[in-house]
């Protein structure tokens, strides 16, 4: 098969160590960069050929080739689309490995803050159910709302009355 034409003149544009392939047992589209002849191939990582069809189809390329990005048939002529997910996939592009560590730590500690913030509504969802078990425990029949700010209502004699009932 041939590649899109858009396809191949934005990746020769980006960088003109790349080229686009097919992959005939995986039915897409391999992104990949011709190696620095300089770097022995027992310095690159060998492809795993015997688990998948695409894993076949990369062993075909090495050590000639590095795979960088897999293209399915369906987002080939999407050029944008492709150009930017190479960009992210491109670490010497975004500033080298010290950089992309950067990044996934970042995406990292923002799962972990998620995942804290899930736990702490747990905990504090929890507590409450806890406290009002024991209130039930106890003999006290007060239905508390979770409204931050209770109704309130000036009496004529000027007590404030707090409305916290809820209807159920």
């Amino acid at each position: 098969m041939t590649p899109p034409v858009g396809l191949v003149t934005a990746l020769r544009a980006y960088d003109a160590d790349l080229r686009v392939r097919w992959a005939s047992r995986s039915q897409t589209w391999f992104i990949e960069r011709k190696c620095d002849p300089r770097v022995g191939h027992e310095l690159k990582v060998r492809p795993t050929p015997y688990r998948s069809a695409k894993g076949l189809d990369r062993a075909e390329a090495w050590p000639e080739f590095d795979h960088i990005l897999t293209v399915p048939t369906s987002d080939a002529e999407n050029v944008p689309y492709v150009m930017d997910a190479l960009a992210d996939a491109d670490a010497w592009r975004q500033g080298g490995w010290k950089t992309v560590n950067r990044k996934l730590d970042e995406r990292e500690e923002a799962r972990r803050k998620d995942a804290d913030r899930d736990i702490d509504n747990y905990m504090q969802a929890a507590a409450r159910d806890a406290a009002d078990r024991a209130a039930w425990l106890d003999g006290r029949r007060v239905s508390l709302a979770d409204d931050p700010q209770p109704r309130t209502k000036r009496h004529e004699d000027g007590f404030l009355i707090r409305d916290r009932r809820v209807v159920a």
